[in-house]
């Protein structure tokens, strides 16, 4: 057992050398480098961290940075520990081994996994039977987390996810055009920021620019760069001709997918949604306008959607 416990715990370790001497690590600050974890396993396809992605990320990151000094400090909010998987095993079978802080447990399945993935650590929390299992370099979790799930020993299993909100860097692609989204949030971040300051930097091959820097509020309806945040107000629409125009006709795919998202709240909700066109000027009136227009308007609007499904999505 103290051979196989030495076994994984050495492939685990070899695997987050291997990690650390990649050509990512060392390029940028370490702060840097958690923004491209981070931004990586949101959107790679994997469970290993893809480090080609990384590469490129913290490539088109470092230029985005430069567009102003302001984003040098602002760096990503963690989803999760990328590093901590948390799991609820079946039965009392991981008194004897995880709840014990061993990372062997007997099972084939379960063993493999840990040796596949680096694991090295257990933290037994001695509450409801909850493990922790550590590893040694930073994972997909969720998806992770489902292969765990699988085994009939395990109920569940998930990330170790973060709590609050803050400060952040979000990121979509389409084709070569890299599109960085950094925030500053303000007021009451622990349930959720109230306010947050809005930078929108667009990255392609010449270098990078300030597309726009906006306040989110809820004063007046906004149609957000890249649909980030998703916030689908439709009383900036003058009626239905413009919004209808805008799914297929809007040169900026934000703009169409922004008219999509709107139109069809129209169709279907009965009130304004708050924080989209709920705001001190009254845009409750238009907003009904618009929904009763919209609503005389369903054939054409059925087949504006039918013409956007092979609109170009980013990753």
């Amino acid at each position: 057992m103290a051979r196989q416990q030495f076994r994984i715990f050495f492939a685990g370790f070899l695997y987050f050398l291997l990690a650390l001497s990649g050509p990512l690590w060392g390029q940028w600050p370490r702060t840097h480098q958690d923004d491209i974890v981070e931004l990586t396993l949101r959107h790679q396809s994997g469970i290993r961290l893809d480090f080609v992605l990384s590469q490129a990320i913290g490539h088109h990151l470092a230029i985005a940075r430069t567009v102003l000094d302001t984003l040098e400090g602002i760096h990503t909010f963690p989803r999760y520990g990328p590093s901590q998987l948390v799991v609820w095993p079946s039965g009392t079978w991981a008194d004897t081994s995880w709840l014990q802080n061993r990372v062997t447990t007997g099972d084939a399945y379960l063993d493999s996994l840990g040796s596949a993935y680096g694991l090295i650590q257990i933290d037994g929390t001695g509450r409801d039977g909850i493990a922790i299992l550590h590893f040694a370099a930073p994972l997909e979790l969720g998806r992770l987390g489902e292969l765990y799930a699988a085994s009939s020993l395990i109920s569940k299993a998930g990330p170790n996810f973060i709590v609050g909100d803050g400060d952040d860097i979000q990121l979509t692609r389409l084709d070569s055009v890299w599109d960085f989204i950094f925030s500053i949030g303000r007021g009451d971040c622990p349930a959720g920021c109230i306010f947050r300051h809005f930078w929108y930097i667009e990255v392609q091959a010449e270098g990078g620019n300030l597309l726009l820097e906006v306040d989110r509020n809820f004063t007046e309806p906004i149609i957000f760069p890249w649909n980030i945040p998703p916030r689908y107000a439709v009383t900036m629409f003058a009626g239905a001709d413009t919004l209808i125009s805008a799914i297929t006709n809007a040169p900026q795919w934000w703009v169409r997918r922004h008219a999509i998202e709107a139109s069809w709240r129209l169709a279907v909700r009965s009130e304004p949604w708050v924080g989209e066109d709920l705001d001190p000027q009254d845009q409750n009136a238009h907003w009904h306008i618009l929904k009763s227009q919209i609503l005389d308007r369903l054939g054409e609007l059925q087949s504006a959607y039918s013409l956007a499904l092979d609109d170009p999505k980013p990753m």
